[in-house]
Order: structure tokens, then sequence, then C-alpha cells
């Protein structure tokens, strides 16, 4: 990898996004490299069971700044995912950084008001954030588009996400790992399925390729054309609804609502028997 886009943040750094809701911070630490960011919806998740719920959020500050500080021990770079518009938030951040000998970099995002907004009312449920919350995040950040102030805040550099190749980076990383296998079952069923599916070594149907989703000793297996690599079409394997007939039988699947419908041997769609046609 030749590192032309290479950010320019010293390792170990700590780096903070500043940046209202729905100003594409999440997006940002998307493109970053696995456990390298601390997001504090996250922590809400982790203290509520849910990201969006607002009065843990004491909790979640204080498991959020458990991990940063294990984190800044360890001289590990850290990325953060918060608005972080108050002045103390940022504070709170800095501080710790110099405690632990690690320098604190501040990302503006420049996402305009509006786009933001639009944004979020996008956003379902508790995701969304109230639109008064957003105006007082945007009217504190505001403050920070002075960089001299950031600086008197702590932060050894400031910059802006638009003028950093952060795409750039994250491609140059990818490209230099193993090229991942193609994952049909992540596409279509997403990736908490996929986390409890696993293909067979040998297929049970030699004109497909098959696997299972298996949880325990419970599995549900589907199947695969193995003559088109671009066909995603999979089929679960079900009782044939025929008297007498052991079958297998399968069945279209496409949704998560699909699988527990052949599951429970009730599919919605009409079956395929290898046996009675």
């Amino acid at each position: 990898m030749n590192d032309r886009h290479a950010l320019p943040f010293p390792d170990p750094s700590l780096v903070c996004l500043l940046g209202i809701s729905g100003s594409g911070k999440s997006r940002l630490a998307a493109s970053l490299p696995p456990y390298t960011v601390l997001a504090l919806d996250e922590f809400r998740g982790i203290a509520s069971g849910d990201p969006g719920i607002q009065d843990c959020t004491p909790e979640a500050v204080d498991l959020f700044h458990r991990a940063l500080e294990t984190r800044l021990a360890r001289g590990t770079t850290t990325y953060i995912d918060a608005t972080n518009a108050y002045p103390a938030d940022r504070r709170a951040l800095t501080v710790r950084a110099r405690q632990y000998g690690v320098p604190a970099i501040a990302i503006r995002m420049t996402t305009a008001l509006d786009e933001c907004l639009q944004r979020n009312s996008q956003r379902k449920d508790t995701r969304r954030v109230p639109g008064p919350a957003i105006l007082a995040q945007h009217e504190q950040l505001i403050a920070a588009q002075d960089t001299a102030r950031l600086q008197t805040e702590g932060f050894a550099e400031v910059y802006d996400a638009a003028d950093l190749p952060f795409l750039g980076a994250c491609l140059e990383r990818l490209t230099a790992e193993p090229e991942p296998e193609a994952d049909d079952v992540r596409t279509v069923f997403g990736d908490q399925l996929a986390a409890v599916f696993s293909w067979h070594t040998t297929p049970v149907d030699l004109e497909h390729f098959t696997g299972a989703f298996a949880v325990g000793g419970d599995e549900l297996v589907i199947r695969q054309n193995n003559g088109d690599a671009f066909d995603l079409r999979f089929e679960a394997r079900v009782r044939c609804d025929n008297p007498g007939c052991i079958g297998p039988a399968w069945t279209y699947v496409s949704s998560a609502a699909d699988l527990l419908a052949a599951y429970q041997g009730d599919p919605y769609e009409e079956l395929e028997c290898d046996r009675c046609g």
C-alpha cells in the first residue's frame, strides 16, 4: 500500500468528530478500521437496549469514558463518534488525552444545517433527534469554527472532514486486505442472520450450493443455484405437502419473514419437491 491517502494523524491519537446530528459522523466512522471507533450511541444501546434512548446518557457516558481510558492507557488510536457540541464535553476528552500523553485531533463536519435536518427527519423512532436539540447543537458548534478556540481547548490539530481523504484511506486499507469472498447470504438476509449461517462443505443437493442457518441444534437448510454467480435466488428446505411424500421440498425465500414461515412449516411460496415434482 502506498499510503497516498494516509490520514495526517500521529499514532496514537484521540480523534474527535465534531458535528450535529445528521452531519455524517457515523458514515465517516464506518469507513475507519474496525475497533477504532467509540460511538456514544452504541453505549446508549449497551446501557438501555436502544441507542436512541436519551435518558440513559449519564450511564452511557460513564461506560464510554471507561472504555476510552482503557484505550488511551494502551496507546491505541481512537476515534470519537459523538456530537461533541459542548465545550465541557470536548474538554473532558482533551484532558484525558493529555493525561495519557496522546494528542487530541478535532475533525469538524461541514454538512449544511438544512441537510442535517432533512436526514434527521428520515430517521425512525428514537433515532430521530428533536429539531430544537439539533438547533442547539448547531448554535454551540458555531464557536467550534474558530480553530484558535479549539486549540485553546487542548486540540493539537483541527481539520474539516471535507478536506481529508477519508474515502481514499478506506479504499487503500481495504485494497491491502485479502479480498472478501462473495457473501450473497449477507446481501439478501442481513448481517445478523449471516452470522448464524455457514455453507455445507458437502452439499446435501449436488446440483446446488447448500448451507444452513443454525443455532444450537436448531437449523434451517437453504440452497442456491450453483450455475449462475449472479443468481441470488435462495430456497429453504421444507416438508412436502403431498401425503406420503418424504420430499425434500423447497420454497423460495428472500427475507427473514420468508425464513420464519419456512421454519414454521407454513411457507408463503409454492413448493418444489425433489421427489414428486
